[in-house]
């Protein structure tokens, strides 16, 4: 039975400091899982990580943990890579991480940063949206 809302403790801010959001969804190719940004506060920071969790449901699996933000995950078409981006080199830029095991490779260097990508249709390329 639910409490009374009387009964319940008061939101406090710093309870602002646990909260965690899930941001960018992208389905895989062939519907098994799906990746996202998980972002919480860490050293005062908000810090996002790529985590993938099966359609169906089950355990998460998180795919990046370096002490960088890495964001808005998608498939390759083929499925077999992720694209996201991360600041671990000092600015926002697109990486790609083998989803059979390995680590992220920088896939381009732009001034400025990157604020979004997404793959080719061959999965040959990739398309970049820069400030």
């Amino acid at each position: 039975m639910p409490k009374p809302v009387g009964s319940q403790p008061r939101f406090q801010p710093r309870d602002l400091l646990k909260q965690v959001m899930i941001q960018h969804l992208a389905l895989a190719p062939d519907g098994s899982s799906i990746v996202y940004s998980r972002r919480t506060i860490e050293d005062n920071r908000y810090r996002s990580r790529v985590w993938r969790v099966g359609y169906e449901g089950g355990r998460a699996e998180k795919l990046t943990t370096a002490a960088a933000s890495d964001s808005r995950p998608r498939f390759s078409p083929d499925g077999r890579r992720l694209l996201f981006l991360s600041d671990r080199s000092g600015s926002s830029q697109p990486w790609v991480l083998p989803l059979s095991g390995g680590e992220p490779q920088q896939a381009a260097t732009l001034e400025g940063g990157v604020r979004a990508a997404e793959w080719a249709p061959d999965g040959r390329r990739i398309a970049l949206i820069a400030p």
